[in-house]
């Protein structure tokens, strides 16, 4: 069964160069979309992803934070803002976590080669349209 993964990014605006607060994934099977899968894979691996993602990473990155954007997390609860503080970690590493974690899901291994291929498995990538 080749597995597909549903993205959700929450970012700093609406931009392709805002930053990026979270990075949240789900595997599931798209001949059962309606069924994400919420246990451990048959390799051992989590179904899900997540990382916090440290501001300052991304705007030494050159990233950028929208003023609207920023209010509208400001006037979010006080839950939802507190949900993106814990455990941050910079975006590089966690970009790198996340290939990893995307290559485990289908049990392919990456190449001792040195080649990185550009997406690590041969299912589908769904997300909200980039803009």
């Amino acid at each position: 069964m080749t597995l597909d993964v549903m993205i959700d990014l929450e970012t700093a605006g609406s931009k392709p160069d805002a930053a990026i607060l979270s990075i949240g994934v789900v595997a599931f099977d798209p001949n059962d979309a309606l069924t994400p899968l919420i246990t451990p894979l048959s390799s051992g691996v989590s179904s899900t992803f997540y990382r916090n993602i440290e501001l300052q990473s991304c705007l030494d990155l050159g990233m950028t934070v929208d003023g609207d954007t920023w209010y509208w997390w400001m006037s979010q609860s006080q839950g939802a803002r507190d949900s993106l503080i814990d455990d941050r970690h910079d975006i590089q590493p966690a970009l790198w976590d996340l290939y990893n974690w995307m290559a485990s899901i289908n049990d392919r291994s990456l190449s001792d080669s040195g080649y990185v291929p550009v997406c690590p498995f041969p299912g589908h990538v769904w997300a909200w349209p980039p803009s």
